[in-house]
């Protein structure tokens, strides 16, 4: 194979994402040459509304499929946390690049502060932030902010919002001047990242050549816990309709993870990664009974 076809997302965090994946492939395949394929998605498209309304997380993914079996691209670039947690054959995900920050972090201006006691107005359409934030600030009130980080950065700048709640993975990744903001590094116990969040996501079809070269960059490390959230989302059967956490760790044969599901309090069980399989169906069984 001497070319790949890329799709990604026009954003300038997804094209920096794929320029990762592109230098990842150009370390182990010196020879193969890269043409980057901008793909928007009905996502994209439809800003004004949270996922939930408008059909779900396949959105980001449904027209890349599509081009990936007509032969437009030979891989796609995704975040993985807005993937949903299931990938039907004839598509599989050989890769992951190593995983950045996983953390969500509350977003303010420098000159504001908040309490715990007053009503702030929180920008996300995240179920799961939702559920979480007011967890933490129990009078506060959320409401739909979507776009990338520039535009949910720029609302927070506008005064429509006190605070937002972004992904810690995507500033870092953009390098974003944060002079001007003040940037709280929410804990994993009390404020439960999405699933996949901050992995980098490799989709290709099954059995061609592109596999194999991907299955060569793959960091194996965080393709063991990428498997692990997407697995404990499938026992739930949750989406991004559903408020959902779920944080593993690797450490040798155990994997630490954090989850919440809806109401449930935010669990934590360190698994055996030997009886893996029983131990998720116990912990979805806990979570859905909100023990």
């Amino acid at each position: 194979m001497t070319s790949i076809k890329i799709g990604t997302r026009g954003s300038a965090l997804a094209l920096k994402q794929t320029e990762m994946v592109i230098n990842e492939i150009k370390k182990a395949f010196p020879d193969i040459k890269t043409e980057t394929v901008i793909i928007k998605t009905t996502g994209d498209k439809i800003t004004d509304r949270p996922l939930y309304a408008i059909g779900g997380k396949g959105l980001f993914v449904n027209e890349f499929e599509d081009a990936l079996l007509k032969g437009k691209i030979d891989m796609a670039v995704h975040s993985g946390k807005d993937m949903p947690s299931k990938t039907e054959e004839p598509f599989c995900i050989p890769a992951v690049l190593k995983r950045g920050s996983p953390f969500d972090a509350v977003i303010t201006l420098k000159n504001k502060s908040l309490s715990f006691q007053k009503p702030h107005i929180f920008g996300t359409s995240s179920p799961r932030r939702q559920i979480m934030i007011k967890r933490l600030y129990p009078n506060c009130i959320t409401e739909n902010l979507r776009g990338n980080v520039p535009t949910r950065l720029n609302a927070l700048k506008s005064g429509k919002f006190d605070a937002v709640i972004l992904a810690l993975a995507g500033i870092e990744r953009l390098n974003i001047d944060t002079s001007e903001f003040n940037i709280i590094k929410l804990d994993n116990e009390k404020f439960v990242p999405a699933s996949c969040q901050g992995i980098i996501a490799l989709q290709c079809i099954k059995g061609t050549e592109t596999e194999e070269i991907l299955k060569q960059i793959n960091h194996s490390g965080t393709k063991t816990v990428f498997g692990i959230e997407r697995k404990l989302m499938c026992l739930l059967g949750a989406d991004c309709r559903d408020a959902a956490g779920v944080y593993a760790v690797k450490d040798k044969n155990k994997i630490s993870v954090t989850a919440f599901y809806k109401t449930s309090p935010v669990l934590k069980a360190d698994i055996d990664i030997n009886n893996l399989e029983n131990e998720l169906i116990n912990m979805a069984g806990d979570l859905k009974n909100g023990i």
